[in-house]
């Protein structure tokens, strides 16, 4: 009798592990990221590039976008453009780069942006996001899309795709920011816009070092964000386009 006794309770000992298992199991799956991650990892929810929260932001640029005067300068792109300061380039203008953008989300929002029709000039700089997701080839492909999608009277001042500084533990930890694959792209990227008129690069040689890679003393600490001296650089730089083409 006793034996059995025991054996029942080791037996609802049993029972109550696979229940507190199959408990822990379903909070980890409902209350935690493991869904989504599962989803994007089977191509069943659309890449990181295209979240709703990024498009929340996007669509507030339809409402900032009426009120761009004409002749007015416009930035398109990702941080590089977002964080810049704009006193630095010696006028007025009106942002539309957020942070994560790729060229191949620009390219959808574009066209929604009537300002473009009446702007002077537009700074474009992205590229670098998209090497998360697709090759240079590919982001070839969307950034000569984009560029042949702008207003062909309006001016384009592209921004180069910077290298990085490949020491910085953030950006080891970010193979597809290689500055072969960075170079590379930017080539492509370099080609596409020789190939559209009234298009010019920046110049940014003066932040880069010797070995073709960011300059160490312009970046924040991640290897790619520029610091605030390198914003400064990059203004300058970008400033100089403007003015080149204002004459």
């Amino acid at each position: 009798m006793k034996l059995f006794t025991c054996g029942r309770r080791t037996l609802w000992i049993g029972l109550l592990y696979v229940a507190l298992v199959h408990a822990l199991l379903c909070v980890a799956i409902w209350k935690t990221n493991f869904l989504p991650l599962a989803r994007k990892t089977l191509g069943l929810d659309p890449p990181e590039e295209r979240n709703i929260a990024h498009y929340q932001t996007m669509l507030g640029w339809f409402e900032r976008d009426r009120r761009v005067p004409a002749g007015a300068v416009v930035l398109l792109g990702d941080s590089l453009l977002q964080d810049l300061d704009s006193t630095h380039l010696g006028r007025e203008v009106h942002s539309f780069a957020l942070g994560g953008t790729t060229a191949s989300v620009l390219l959808e929002a574009a066209p929604g942006l009537s300002c473009l029709e009446r702007a002077k000039i537009a700074v474009l700089g992205v590229g670098a996001n998209d090497l998360k997701y697709r090759s240079p080839t590919q982001i070839r492909a969307d950034y000569s899309l984009l560029l042949n999608a702008l207003p062909p009277e309006l001016d384009v001042v592209v921004v180069p795709v910077l290298p990085v500084d490949e020491r910085a533990p953030n950006v080891v930890a970010r193979p597809y920011l290689s500055n072969r694959r960075l170079g590379e792209l930017d080539q492509l990227l370099s080609a596409c816009a020789l190939a559209r008129p009234r298009t010019r690069r920046v110049d940014v040689r003066e932040l880069l070092a010797p070995d073709g890679s960011l300059r160490s003393d312009l970046h924040s600490g991640d290897g790619w964000h520029l610091s605030d001296e390198g914003d400064v650089l990059l203004g300058r730089a970008i400033a100089r386009e403007l003015d080149l083409v204002s004459r």
